[in-house]
């Protein structure tokens, strides 16, 4: 069993957690004022073209050997953690809050991009962005108290996810974004600097 600790704005909660398996993985207008219509609702070798670069005799490096055969680079990974959380029922309550929080930002910040763009570039001069779209998120919490009582971090995530979605549909990679449901999409992220791991066995 492990503890997570998860540093929120106002709380720190203590999880029990199930340790899962280790798998490597691999990288294959304001905004307040739109919100109210919105809230209604493994390690690897390179194995490519072997390429060879020269080293200028002048830096006197490598005397013995003057090229760099770029196969023998080792590529960084990522490696993801999953774990099986056991919470109570009072942080159950409030994980939901912060899913219905971070949902409701997101549709927010959707029904922004779809409605408001025009009035937006027209104002500005610019688009709306992740970054214009994380500067209006204080003016949305300091509108909605339930919204300011979830951790900013998960919503600027949520933002960031839109953000995303939206480049991968102009890119052709995918379909153009739609709302957030309740039910469907119950999840929030943090960011890995404020997640806590602290192992509680040997095992």
């Amino acid at each position: 069993m492990v503890v997570l600790a998860i540093a929120l704005d106002q709380f720190r909660l203590k999880i029990l957690a199930d340790f899962g398996e280790d798998r490597p993985q691999v990288p294959n207008g304001a905004f307040g004022q739109h919100a109210p219509a919105a809230l209604g609702d493994e390690d690897q070798m390179g194995r490519g073209e072997r390429k060879r670069r020269a080293f200028p005799s002048e830096l006197g490096l490598l005397p013995t050997c003057k090229t760099l055969d770029q196969s023998h680079i080792v590529k960084m990974i990522r490696r993801g953690f999953k774990y099986k959380l056991d919470p109570t029922a009072e942080q159950e309550v409030l994980f939901r809050q912060f899913a219905g929080a971070c949902r409701a930002v997101y549709n927010a910040a959707l029904y922004q991009r779809e409605n408001f763009w025009r009035q937006y570039a027209a104002r500005t001069g610019g688009r709306i962005s992740y970054a214009s779209q994380c500067r209006e998120l204080t003016t949305l919490r300091a509108s909605f108290d339930w919204i300011a009582a979830v951790s900013q971090t998960c919503q600027q995530q949520a933002l960031r996810d839109l953000d995303k979605a939206y480049q991968n549909f102009f890119a052709g990679r995918a379909k153009y974004p739609t709302p957030r449901r309740k039910s469907l999409h119950e999840t929030f992220r943090f960011q890995g600097r404020e997640v806590e791991i602290r192992r509680l066995n040997r095992n």
